[in-house]
């Protein structure tokens, strides 16, 4: 008897500790803001925000001043600026909220 009551505390104790760690995990909800300016194709400002980093967006950079601009780098900055530039947009973000710049990590939609 005592250890069928064991069993059940340990059952209960791990499948705390799994949903715990799902909502640990899990990324945080979706907040709605206004973009102020592009500063290139992957990354945005905005209100309340900050810079913003474009989670799965890579483009040519263009705004570097120790480097020329790379091929299409106007053209992806233009792309986002047609885009986002004004827009009120949803960021989503994902468990790693910060890149090594300091720049928010966000899916943009």
């Amino acid at each position: 008897m005592a250890r069928l009551r064991s069993r059940r505390c340990s059952l209960g104790t791990v499948a705390g500790v799994l949903a715990l760690g799902l909502l640990v995990l899990a990324p945080a909800r979706a907040v709605a803001q206004h973009v102020e300016r592009v500063v290139d194709g992957d990354t945005i400002i905005v209100s309340g925000v900050g810079r913003v980093r474009l989670i799965g967006v890579d483009t040519p950079e263009s705004v570097d001043p120790r480097r020329p601009v790379e091929f299409f780098g106007k053209e992806a900055s233009a792309f986002t600026r047609r885009l986002v530039d004004g827009e009120r947009v949803r960021l989503e973000y994902d468990w790693e909220r910060t890149d090594r710049y300091g720049r928010t990590l966000a899916y943009v939609y």
